[in-house]
């Protein structure tokens, strides 16, 4: 592995839980660096009075504390989407990717989060999640 991927965004393989690949996601110092500079222009575009939607899996305390600090005082509508880890695991079967990312994921993303609303995508399509959250934001 190349000392970039080390500074940036890399996939790291985990011990396998019961037979079962697990890979996650780590970043180093330009990663996290790249991430605070897209946190501040998503504040930026709102600031200017576009609306925005912004879909990231916030991992980690760091990722996630940095979001908070940078929109405070915005009003913004916080949305957890669950999904079954069985579905989960049967859709990232379904695409090529990193096996396992699916399991790593589910148990971290929703750490120290507290949402407006939740979502359900294991049986529920995207427009209806849409839908559900445009009426929250509204």
């Amino acid at each position: 592995m190349g000392v970039h991927r080390a500074e940036g965004f890399r996939y790291v393989d985990l011990p396998d839980e019961g037979g079962r690949p697990v890979s996650g996601i780590s970043y180093g110092a330009v990663g996290l660096r790249m991430l605070e500079g897209f946190h501040r222009a998503v504040r930026e575009f709102v600031r200017a009075g576009n609306p925005v939607i912004v879909d990231e899996v916030m991992l980690g305390p760091e990722v996630r504390d940095h979001w908070f600090a940078t929109l405070a005082g915005i009003d913004v509508v916080s949305v957890g989407v669950r999904c079954d880890l069985e579905e989960l695991e049967r859709r990232e079967g379904a695409r090529k990717g990193r096996a396992g990312l699916a399991r790593w994921s589910e148990e971290r993303v929703h750490e120290g989060m507290t949402y407006d609303l939740w979502v359900d995508t294991t049986v529920q399509g995207a427009e209806a999640c849409a839908h559900q959250i445009l009426a929250a934001a509204r």
